[in-house]
Formats: structure tokens, C-alpha cells, sequence
């Protein structure tokens, strides 16, 4: 069965190094 914590964690710190990598492109940019 699914830890949905770990799950719901996982997700953030995807959302985060997605909102990162946005933000780094478009300083460089």
C-alpha cells in the first residue's frame, strides 16, 4: 500500500525543483 505522505512529499519537492528550474530560466533568459 502507498504511503501518501511520502507520496505527497515526493510530489512537493518535485513542484519545487520544477518551480526552480523555471525561475533559473527565465533569470537567465
Amino acid at each position: 500500500m502507498l504511503n501518501l505522505q511520502r507520496v505527497a512529499q515526493f510530489v512537493a519537492v518535485v513542484e519545487a525543483g520544477g518551480i526552480y528550474r523555471s525561475g533559473a530560466i527565465s533569470a537567465a533568459n
